[in-house]
């Protein structure tokens, strides 16, 4: 009578071993590579969902600039908003989260972050700061910096909550258009004589990550890529 061929008890258990070692040390990457990947294009229909919000609202209020519409109200912003984009504004502002919203680096809170946050139907989110227009060194057809967007592609209420790795800075031109701050395109809107064209180039580059508030604009310049330490 043959034999019937098989596995030990013991071989099955070295093998499940291994499996569980290797997905051990590859699910971190894969999870990393994943998050990465996600960033570029989350920023992107981010953009164009509220610019084409701001679109309707600009000719809702019969105004060519937000500050026209809402001055620099930003809760008065967000109530207009809910009319445009699906979402409501958060119970908190943006320093109420828990973990704080830190710099790249989380060594420390970010300022000013006393703002409202208004929670997008997807999960995302964006805290916003509005002020009076800034027209210095405008150039083309913007019509000046009025506002900071923080924008965070999973929420506030789930970590990291750091400034260029979930979190990334936009400026809010008045005539309702976002820049990514850091960036070629910010160059263009507001840059002066003394302007750095690329201000990520020695802040959130290949080999220098700072604190993360020119990363958006390095996305942006890179083919909406994370090409920075992640």
């Amino acid at each position: 009578m043959r034999k019937k061929k098989g596995f030990t008890l013991a071989e099955v258990l070295i093998t499940l071993s291994i499996i569980g070692v290797v997905a051990a040390m590859t699910t971190p990457s894969l999870v990393g590579g994943y998050q990465k990947a996600k960033v570029g294009p989350s920023i992107r229909k981010f953009m164009s969902t509220l610019e084409n919000a701001n679109e309707y609202l600009l000719a809702d209020k019969e105004s060519n600039t937000i500050s026209g519409a809402v001055g620099s109200n930003s809760t008065e912003y967000l109530t207009e908003l809910q009319k445009y984009v699906e979402g409501s504004i958060d119970d908190k502002k943006m320093n109420g989260f828990t973990p704080k919203p830190k710099y790249f680096s989380g060594t420390e809170d970010i300022a000013d972050i006393e703002i409202p946050v208004y929670s997008l139907k997807a999960g995302d989110a964006f805290a916003i700061s509005l002020t009076a227009p800034d027209t210095t060194n405008v150039k083309g057809s913007y019509k000046g910096k009025v506002g900071r967007i923080y924008y965070d592609i999973n929420g506030f209420n789930i970590k990291p909550n750091k400034i260029g790795r979930d979190i990334f800075v936009l400026a809010l031109d008045n005539a309702g258009s976002l820049i990514p701050e850091g960036g070629s395109a910010y160059y263009k809107a507001y840059g002066g004589e003394d302007s750095t064209e690329k201000a990520w180039s020695s802040t959130c580059s290949e080999t220098t990550v700072g604190n993360g508030m020119d990363c958006a604009g390095s996305i942006a310049d890179n083919d909406w890529k994370v090409i920075y330490r992640f």
